[in-house]
């Protein structure tokens, strides 16, 4: 993968993104009024997708500038083995190691990131950030900037996939979800936007 064929996942994935909250749309026009429960799960379901394309991009930056970087960012990533094996050691012996004497270094350490990352998440704007120092990327002021909305959408994210969006209040008026709108979803589409966009720009 290259800085080319990142951008171009990325641009299809946020147009998925895009097309889910088409479909909201299409919805609402025909059931106006109070939303369900129902028509408002398809917001939550592009929250996953709007998450699910930030992780992709920048698992796929990863790929293209962890391999050139220090190496005090690869001691963690552990030997690629084969394409179904993930081993969690940092260390490895000889005979490990010669099952790749046809490779050369640079596609094994590229074979061992790219393994390694298939298996990461982002789970707050932290990991975040530290992943992008560790490819030289610098936080600017913008990027610092939409931050702590990107790390309430990822919140929402959690909320929708690990308790189903399950609203904790009790009582009358509340749904059995919490509540979400597309205003609210748009915004975070504009930010992790933006924020991809930031950092295309320092490539």
């Amino acid at each position: 993968m290259n800085i080319d064929d990142l951008g171009f996942y990325v641009e299809k994935n946020l147009d998925r993104v895009k097309g889910m909250l088409d479909i909201y749309d299409n919805l609402s026009n025909v059931n106006r009024g109070r939303k369900s429960v129902n028509s408002l799960d398809v917001l939550r379901s592009t929250v996953v997708l709007l998450h699910a394309s930030l992780e992709d991009f920048l698992r796929g930056l990863l790929k293209i500038k962890l391999p050139k970087s220090h190496n005090q960012h690869l001691v963690k990533i552990p030997l690629y083995v084969d394409e179904s094996t993930f081993s969690k050691k940092n260390k490895f012996d000889l005979g490990e190691l010669s099952k790749h004497k046809s490779l050369t270094v640079e596609k094994v350490i590229q074979l061992s990131v790219n393994q390694y990352l298939d298996r990461e998440s982002f789970n707050n704007t932290k990991e975040i950030s530290a992943a992008l120092i560790s490819i030289e990327i610098d936080i600017t002021p913008r990027i610092e900037a939409l931050l702590p909305t990107i790390n309430k959408m990822i919140q929402r994210r959690h909320s929708i996939v690990h308790q189903a969006d399950r609203e904790k209040r009790e009582g009358y008026g509340f749904h059995n979800a919490k509540s979400i709108s597309k205003r609210k979803v748009n915004k975070w589409f504009s930010n992790v936007d933006e924020f991809i966009v930031e950092i295309v720009k320092q490539l």
